[in-house]
């Protein structure tokens, strides 16, 4: 079974430890590293997933036909992108990558940003034109 704990380390970090394995804490919720390489920040993906999955059946609790029919749809739906993805076919939004990159070069100027809260606040409104 594992086991988790949570401690001060010797250099004065909340450390916590799983099985042996010791992360820093500061790891686990610091994403900077992230933003920089413009990966996804949170589980828009699946969420997506679900929604088109809501909307396909237009219920939230479909009869067994209307579940095989809506699974069935889905399923053609996956086999098309993965065709598009073995061929090159971004699916990716543009306006999505445009908000990456434009998240991942206003991280890189942090360290010379003189008022973080000002930082902050430009990074919790950062829009795509």
């Amino acid at each position: 079974m594992a086991q988790y704990s949570m401690y001060k380390s010797h250099q004065g970090g909340n450390v916590l430890a799983y099985n042996g394995h010791e992360v820093p804490l500061q790891k686990l919720w610091n994403r900077t590293n992230d933003a920089l390489a413009c990966a996804p920040k949170t589980t828009n993906a699946s969420e997506g997933y679900h929604h088109a999955l809501n909307a396909m059946f237009s219920c939230h609790h479909p009869g067994v036909w209307k579940l095989f029919q809506g699974i069935k749809n889905d399923i053609g739906v996956q086999r098309l992108v993965a065709v598009q993805a073995r061929n090159g076919i971004e699916a990716t939004r543009n306006k999505y990558k445009a908000l990456a990159e434009k998240l991942s070069a206003k991280v890189q100027g942090y360290g010379t940003e003189p008022d973080k809260l000002r930082y902050l606040r430009q990074i919790a409104h950062l829009q795509v034109s």
